[in-house]
């Protein structure tokens, strides 16, 4: 049957494809939104991307054994489809396959099939459960996301990777078992999965990439282990019932955003292995009481512990130069802080809004800087008592720290 041989046909209802044929080719049935069903003869042998693409009316079809490859979106948008059979002849479902199927409640993936297409499956709304058989060795990007109702998936260890947007907004998805054969999560991997209450990471892991759990609004709990190297930008992002998290010494990198909007978490161990603590990594963590910041940490970025409204003290290690503008913004808890002799500049709006703040030490002579916003809040400088070192204290007062109303030299540490 030749390719777009009746593309666009909106009117047709029904078609009898005759033993004679031997492949549906390329946009044969394209658009034909009022077939309602087909046979496929056991003479075809392969059906062309895009064959039934918009057949919206289509409710069910039968692929028969003859059938040795399937196109890409071969069946996208056929909203109506119910339910379909994919033989054992078949090796790959290509990209796009079944995209948009929105009324497919199950499929079964035969063991023939050795990898599966980026968004084969995505917006397979009505998916409740899917097995993917020992054979497949390659899952592409966005392949189940936003299958709405699928609640379970098995992954074999035959996969070793978990690509972009694999599962991206599978909303009812509350477990999910990641083999040992898999070395690295992809970007957005899991994000939107928001009934998603516990997820081990094996050790096979070295890397979870940007967003991949992002969304997560119910996973309690998460195991990172010690193969792990690197943490995405908004990995954890606004996984809201996490409470804790305990941090590898693998892990050199923590991406920005990592675990910003957790509101949840009241504790987080940063280790030694980490060099940088990036923009907003910690931001809006409104129960997180305290924290330890390792003398590894060279570089703390922009907003990193902002709206950490529960957090009552922190200490800068002395690896730290600088204090980057918004870090500890709005910390409404804060009554205490130690600022190294290491730190040479306080940047713009570090401590705005940390109105609580009654005690400031000071281990150096480091300059406060501001364009149109103060480092602290004015309530600080009247109230709160700055703590320096005897031998600094004519530079505090000659200076942009002179606005501290009660300045005094009892400060010994570095």
């Amino acid at each position: 049957m030749e390719r777009s041989a009746f593309e666009g046909c909106s009117s047709l209802a029904s078609v009898t494809i005759p033993n004679s044929v031997t492949e549906i080719e390329r946009s044969a049935f394209e658009g034909c939104s009022s077939l309602a069903s087909v046979t496929i003869p056991n003479s075809v042998t392969g059906i062309g991307g895009s064959a039934f693409e918009g057949c919206s009316s289509l409710t069910s079809v039968t692929i028969p054994n003859s059938v040795t490859g399937i196109g890409g979106s071969a069946f996208e948008g056929c909203s109506s489809l119910t339910s379909i059979t994919i033989p054992n002849t078949i090796t790959y479902i290509s990209a796009d396959a079944f995209k948009g199927c929105s009324s497919l409640t199950s499929i079964t993936i035969p063991n023939s099939v050795t990898g599966i297409g980026g968004s084969a499956f995505e917006g397979c709304s009505s998916l409740t459960s899917i097995t993917i058989p020992n054979s497949v060795t390659g899952i592409g990007d966005s392949a189940f996301s936003y299958c709405s109702s699928l609640t379970s998936v098995t992954i074999p260890n035959s996969v070793t990777e978990i690509r972009s947007s694999t599962f991206s907004g599978c909303s009812s998805l509350a477990s999910v078992t990641i083999p040992n054969s898999v070395t690295g999560i992809g970007d957005s991997a899991f994000k939107g999965c928001s009934s998603l209450a516990s997820v081990t990471i094996p050790n096979s892991v070295t890397g979870i990439g940007d967003s991949a759990f992002k969304g997560c609004s119910s996973l309690a709990s998460v195991t990172i282990p010690n193969s792990v190297t690197g943490i995405g930008d908004s990995a954890f992002k606004g996984c809201s019932s996490l409470t804790s998290i305990t941090i590898p010494n693998s892990v050199t990198g923590i991406g920005g955003s990592a675990f910003s909007y957790c509101s949840s978490l009241t504790s987080i161990t940063i280790p030694n292995s980490v060099t940088e603590i990036r923009i907003l990594t910690f931001s809006g963590c409104s129960s997180l009481a305290s924290v330890t910041i390792p003398n590894s940490v060279t570089g703390i970025g922009d907003s990193a512990f902002s709206y950490c409204s529960s957090l009552t003290s922190v200490t800068i290690p002395n690896s730290v130069t600088e204090i980057e503008q918004s870090t500890f913004f709005k910390c409404s808890s804060l009554v205490e802080i130690i600022i190294p002799s290491s730190v040479v500049e306080v940047f713009e709006n570090s401590f705005y809004g940390c109105y609580m703040l009654s005690d400031i030490y000071v281990g150096g002579i480091p300059s406060l800087r501001h364009n149109m916003f103060n480092p602290l809040p004015d309530e600080v400088y009247a109230n709160a008592v700055l703590h320096v070192k005897a031998e600094n204290m004519d530079w505090f007062k000659s200076n942009s720290w002179s606005r501290f109303k009660n300045i005094v030299g009892d400060y010994s540490g570095e």
